[in-house]
Parts: structure tokens; sequence; C-alpha cells
């Protein structure tokens, strides 16, 4: 038992102690609202099919623009690439074949179906159902993605190539990591074509358009989630978009892009780490 010449000494201590500064309290609250509202965004947007791995570009992007004048073809190119490198994404030089299309047209159904008339493999043997929300008529930016699978070491080897099933190549890999904590495989783009409505999109700046073209070609975000009153351009064509709506890239989504291309592709983590790396780059 305490004497009582110890017990009033605890109590003088205890009065003494500084308590917790109220600006430390404000601060740490913020950071779990912003955490909480990052978390609930990054789920929305990234998320994989099937448990599968969220999509990147393994293999250099070449991006090509079509349908717009030189000069407008040029300014889409160079922020698109700029974003690109911010990110990390790797680039191809300025002779590498064209692997993401970003084509503008008035007349983006007649477009599709003589390109697909010309090119079999353009949907890489997708069925009619797959292709039915790309090919709707209504949407003023359009997205299709072709994707393949690599090894966890965020490589594809196009000499491992399995059995044919139905006189397709199915890659295999033989370097699958000897852990639970990481996929077996990833995917990784092949190409991406990327088809602006010039009707619809009238009104809009060439930047918050190329902002957002760079946003869905980098990666396979969900543009028909709830973003909610999330400072994103992917909010540029949404059903009941925030006023004001993002002139260009946001802080989020500059920090959603590099910490997609900064984390562990084949991790089943990979959401978290997102969050975690996004914070550390919005947090004031």
């Amino acid at each position: 038992m305490l004497q009582p010449s110890a017990t009033l000494l605890l109590c003088v201590l205890a009065a003494a102690a500084p308590e917790t500064p109220l600006d430390q309290v404000t601060i740490e609250a913020h950071r779990q609202v912003l955490e909480q509202r990052l978390s609930t965004f990054v789920y929305a947007v990234a998320r994989p099919e099937h448990d599968e791995s969220l999509k990147r570009w393994q293999r250099p992007m070449c991006p090509l623009v079509a349908g717009l004048s030189e000069a407008q073809g040029e300014f889409v190119l160079a922020r698109l690439s700029q974003i690109a490198r911010d990110a990390h994404v790797p680039l191809g030089s300025q002779k590498c074949r064209a692997n993401f299309y970003i084509v503008a047209t008035t007349q983006p159904e007649e477009l599709l179906k003589a390109w697909r008339h010309r090119d079999r493999a353009l949907y890489g043997g997708a069925s009619a159902s797959q292709l039915g929300h790309f090919l709707r008529p209504d949407q003023a930016v359009r997205v299709w993605y072709n994707a393949s699978f690599g090894d966890s070491g965020g490589g594809v080897d196009p000499g491992e190539q399995g059995t044919e099933i139905g006189n397709r190549p199915v890659a295999t890999n033989r370097r699958a990591p000897n852990t639970r904590l990481l996929m077996a495989d990833v995917l990784a783009f092949s190409s991406v074509i990327v088809i602006i409505d010039m009707k619809r999109v009238q009104g809009f700046s060439y930047g918050a358009l190329t902002d957002y073209v760079a946003m869905l070609g980098l990666s396979q975000f969900d543009t028909r989630a709830d973003l909610g009153s999330a400072p994103t351009i992917l909010q540029l064509f949404a059903a009941h978009p925030p006023q004001p709506l993002p002139a260009g890239l946001t802080d989020w989504d500059a920090a959603l892009l590099k910490a997609l291309y900064g984390t562990e592709q084949a991790a089943f983590t990979q959401r978290n780490q997102i969050i975690q790396m996004m914070m550390r780059s919005v947090t004031p």
C-alpha cells in the first residue's frame, strides 16, 4: 500500500503531466477521416475481376493519337507521356509499335465496325456479351483492354507458352512464387483502345480529356463506380458529378497512379499498399 506522501506525490505528477495538445488530436482525426475516404475511393475504382491482379503496363506503353489536328495530337501525346513518366509507367521509344490507341471521331460506331472488320483480333476473341458495354452508343469516352498473364515478377515471357485450347496458346508460369502472399500470375496490358466521341465531349478542354484518358489507359479503373465526392478526374462524365468539376488530374489521381505502379502487383494486399502510399502523398 502506498504511503500518504507517495500518494500525494503521484497526484502532483499527474496534475503536472501535459495533456495531449488539441491540435495533435485534430490532426490525427483528420488523418483517420482521410484514410477512410481514400480507402473507399481505392476499393471503388480499383476493383479486380475474379480475384485477379490489378492490371497495369509491364511492357513499354506506346501511345498513338488519331483523329485530331497535328497540334492537338502533339499536345495529347506530350501530356499523356508526362503523366506516365510521373507514375513510372514504362514508355516506349519514339519509333515504338503502337499499343495504346486514342482515337477521336464523330462516328465511333461506324469506325469500330470497320476496324473490327479489318482486324478480327481487335478484341482478343471476346464474346458479344463482353463487348456489350464497350459498344454502347451513349458513351462519350469508351475503353477496351486486351491483357495477358505474366509471372509475379512482372514479366511476360512469350517463350513460356503452354498447350493450345481452341487454337489459342495458353500462357504458363514456371516461376510461381513459393508463398501464398503473392499471386502466381498477374495481368499486364497488351493493348488498350480508347474511343472519344467528339460529338459528346464538346465544352470539355483537351487537358481534362487527356487526363481522363490517361487514367483510363494506365489501369482498368471502374468509371461506373459511385465516387461520391472524391476529387478525381474520373468524375468527368459521372451521372452526378461534384461541383466544381476537376479541371484536370488531381492530387488523388496522381497519387493513385504512382502508387499503382509503385506497389507489388502480385501482392494480395496491393490495394492496402496503395492506400498507405497515397496517404503519404496527399497528407498535408
